[in-house]
């Protein structure tokens, strides 16, 4: 998977389970910029794994909370399952 691809799955996912729309790749997607509870994340997270049928959740065992922007978590996809 290249890391456009990776980016729109995860806008993509975003927006379908959460309803809101980032514009910002760089926004870190916990800091409150974006209002999606914390729960809402499990279902966003849900929603990558059934489209990559990759355990996605699992990039943030190797990663620390600034990987929680698009951009971090489309390179940390592609750094763990190849671009």
């Amino acid at each position: 998977m290249k890391r456009e691809e990776a980016e729109t799955m995860i806008l993509a996912a975003i927006q379908e389970r959460t309803g809101n729309l980032v514009e910002d790749k760089d926004t870190h997607l916990l800091s409150g910029a974006i209002p999606i509870p914390l729960v809402d994340w499990l279902y966003v997270f849900d929603a990558l794994e059934q489209k990559t049928k990759l355990p996605v959740a699992r990039v943030l065992e190797d990663h620390d909370y600034t990987v929680f922007t698009v951009r971090g978590l489309a390179g940390a996809i592609c750094e763990r399952w190849g671009e």
